[in-house]
């Protein structure tokens, strides 16, 4: 009797462990965490879930579009994705540097005025996705629907 509830206490505090880790590993949206800029202070955007700085990957309402990647609070890097789930571009916030990608996924070393025009009108169609914070600007180029 007493092996069965050892095996049974055994099989909680699996469930327990992989409950957590689930929840651990689920993804993050742009709704659950906070975005400031201290651009002016620091340089730096600054990302908060719960109040608390936020360390992981932020993923856009659709869970596929766009990605933020964010250590300890810290934005440092954004990446766009096709509609194929391929990386469109890749932007790295301290930096600036920007990368371009084709949907085959070759690399556009030196983008050309049509590459810059069509990953424009790409993000102008993709705006309504994008944290918040952001679409708070006087430019708002969101769709209207």
């Amino acid at each position: 009797m007493r092996k069965i509830g050892i095996c049974i206490l055994i099989f909680f505090c699996i469930c327990a462990i992989y409950a957590e880790t689930k929840q651990n590993n689920r993804k993050v949206y742009f709704t659950e965490v906070s975005f400031v800029d201290d651009s002016k202070e620091s340089g730096l955007v600054l990302v908060y879930k719960n109040g608390n700085p936020f360390d992981g990957n932020a993923w856009s309402v659709d869970g596929k579009s766009i990605r933020c990647d964010c250590m300890h609070g810290i934005l440092f890097k954004v990446t766009v994705f096709y509609p194929s789930g391929k990386q469109y571009a890749i932007r790295s916030v301290k930096d600036g540097k920007e990368r371009m990608f084709r949907q085959d996924g070759t690399e556009i070393v030196n983008p050309t005025k049509e590459d810059t025009k069509r990953f424009s009108e790409y993000i102008k169609s993709i705006w309504y996705l994008m944290p918040k914070e952001w679409l708070k600007d006087e430019r708002d180029i969101r769709p209207r629907h």
